[in-house]
């Protein structure tokens, strides 16, 4: 966590945000055994703190490679990302087809309403648009 403008007028207030960052992450859980969250300050009007932070990065990349984690989540992430750009194409096609973006937008209602679950309504509007597809 990087806090900027630790200079001038802004940097005592700079100093009790890195403070409150550092208290408040002793409250979460670490997404890493391998990996402690860096509070740090820096200045870049003043040019200060740039190394160590660029230092920090370095080191996290060395540690998170060699134990493979970085390259887990980087696919992990690549997962999530087919997975979201295959949803909003589907629903990009969803809403061409005018029969379709007339029945979601009953569905909606419905489901704003509370007459229908989202996942009934998602169900009807994944079998009708499979049905015109095929």
């Amino acid at each position: 966590i990087v806090v900027n403008k630790a200079d001038g007028d802004l940097e005592a207030a700079a100093m009790r945000a890195a403070a409150d960052y550092r208290n408040a992450i002793r409250y979460l859980r670490p997404r890493s055994t391998r990996w402690e969250v860096a509070v740090e300050t820096c200045s870049a009007l003043e040019n200060r703190g740039i190394e160590r932070l660029w230092s920090i990065v370095e080191q996290y990349r060395e540690v998170m490679s060699a134990s493979g984690e970085l390259q887990a989540r980087r696919s992990e992430q690549a997962r999530k990302w087919l997975r979201n750009e295959t949803a909003e194409n589907l629903l990009t096609l969803l809403k061409e087809d005018s029969e379709l973006r007339l029945r979601m937008a009953e569905l909606e209602e419905a489901v704003a309403l509370g007459r229908s679950s989202a996942r009934v309504a998602a169900d009807e509007l994944v079998r009708k648009f499979w049905k015109g597809a095929k």
